[in-house]
């Protein structure tokens, strides 16, 4: 399953403002919003230009560091479409001086941290991949400050918990916060799976799902169309723990 280009940004921007005027924001808890937002960073093909990096093509989707050695979190697919490109792509995830708090900061003011795909720890049935960038971002004057790796919840969260998801949905420079239900915690086609009653776009794929507690529950990795439009799918955190266990790319997590 694979993200569709779902909704228009009229639509996306209509969601968010309403969630805003709701104060349903606030019933879940905006430090929490806060605190997985430093976490969180696109993963873009990028081509080096005159003045800053420029997106390449066609490859967009969400990451999020696990670890202060610069690892972070996807989804396979979207590691598997940048290698699909070979020379056209140059993978990468883009931080911005400051944090995530400044909207009107512009776009191209991002520090570029490039990676290998060839060295990630890739799970193809799962759909759960990790990286390491290839410089540390942890160690960028620049953006250091401003940046957290996530911690896990691997326990199931019963149906009906809520959950909040934030990615770089259809080309957003800013990270963008979804909200929605686990809907049921059934494994799809035996492998372990969350179903989230919520909305998600293309872009998003290999965004953290979390608690009002601000700890990881799972990563989105596609959405359901046709009748059971409306749903998200995700990767519980016990897979995502797993693989970084058995990776190389971490001591301990």
């Amino acid at each position: 399953m694979l993200f569709r280009p779902l909704i228009s940004t009229a639509f996306a921007l209509a969601l968010v403002v309403g969630m805003a005027e709701s104060g349903r924001a606030d019933d879940f808890g905006l430090s929490a919003i806060s605190k997985v937002k430093r976490s969180v960073a696109p993963v873009e093909c990028v081509v080096p230009a005159l003045h800053a990096a420029e997106l390449g093509p066609g490859v967009s989707g969400t990451g999020f560091f696990v670890s202060r050695e610069g690892v972070f979190v996807t989804a396979n697919h979207v590691i598997e479409k940048m290698k699909s490109l070979g020379a056209r792509c140059n993978p990468s995830v883009l931080l911005p001086a400051g944090g995530w708090k400044n909207e009107n900061a512009p776009a191209s003011a991002r520090e570029v941290f490039p990676f290998s795909p060839d060295a990630c720890e890739q799970d193809y049935d799962d759909d759960v991949a990790a990286c390491r960038t290839t410089l540390n971002p942890f160690s960028n004057a620049s953006v250091k400050d401003d940046i957290a790796p996530v911690s896990f919840e691997t326990n199931a969260q019963p149906d009906g918990t809520e959950v909040a998801y934030l990615g770089f949905p259809q080309g957003y420079a800013w990270p963008i916060t979804g909200r929605g239900w686990i809907a049921s915690t059934t494994p799809v086609n035996a492998v372990p799976t969350l179903t989230v009653d919520g909305w998600s776009w293309h872009g998003v794929s290999g965004c953290p799902v979390f608690l009002a507690s601000g700890t990881i529950i799972g990563m989105l990795v596609g959405s359901e169309s046709g009748e059971d439009e409306g749903l998200a799918v995700a990767r519980p955190a016990s897979l995502i723990t797993e693989l970084l266990r058995r990776s190389q790319l971490l001591g301990k997590i």
